[in-house]
């Protein structure tokens, strides 16, 4: 974790974000749940002041969220980008269905539209 740390601490010293996206922390996938130590230790070596950090869902729902968007728009883009991803999507499970399921879904409940995306905001201290 620290050498990924290091890596992307010179790019958040350039970039100076106001805010960073990412999978939210109870996702399944360890590389999801990953992301929040790396980016805070990242954060603790750094002159930067912490930004505002938002979770996503991949494939593990949330359960609270802050924030609710409509991506109906952007939903052809988004499943180009997903098949882009070949060596990820290869195999049985159909990750575009699962994609458009979940974005459906959260359209229909949180968002009152097509499609949706929602966010939690993320507490800037680690969690354990």
């Amino acid at each position: 974790m620290q050498g990924a740390a290091e890596v992307l601490r010179p790019i958040l010293e350039r970039a100076a974000p106001d805010l960073i996206y990412l999978p939210h922390p109870a996702e399944w996938h360890p590389d999801h749940q990953a992301a929040l130590p790396v980016l805070l230790a990242a954060l603790k070596g750094s002159s930067l002041s912490v930004p505002a950090l938002r979770g996503y869902e991949v494939w593990s729902p949330l359960t609270q969220y802050q924030q609710v968007e409509d991506v109906s728009s952007v939903m052809r883009r988004k499943i180009r980008a997903v098949r882009a991803h070949r060596s990820q999507i290869q195999g049985e499970f159909n990750y575009e269905r699962a994609v458009t399921g979940l974005n459906q879904y959260r359209g229909v409940l949180a968002g009152k539209c097509a499609y949706a995306e929602v966010f939690q905001d993320l507490s800037p201290t680690p969690l354990n």
